[in-house]
């Protein structure tokens, strides 16, 4: 999850790492001095839920967010 702040040009981030059965395995938390925008928080915060993969796990993984835009991105990545 990823949040800004237009005012003050701040945000922050939120990601959570849970195993196949829904436990919670590892989660962080960040504040962002300065980013640019919702889309530039909601990809520091899937950058942060990657490095927790990194850390926590071998196995199988599924990545979430709410954010289409980043979605949609992702998905077109190869076209851009």
């Amino acid at each position: 999850m990823g949040l800004f702040l237009l005012c003050v040009e701040s945000g922050a981030t939120g990601a959570v790492l849970r195993d196949s059965d829904v436990n919670l395995r590892m989660a962080s938390a960040r504040w962002i001095d300065l980013v640019g925008s919702a889309l530039l928080a909601e990809v520091e915060a899937l950058r942060d839920g990657v490095r927790l993969i990194l850390a926590g796990t071998r196995g199988h993984i599924i990545m979430e967010t709410d954010s289409l835009v980043l979605v949609s991105l992702w998905r077109d990545r190869d076209k851009h």
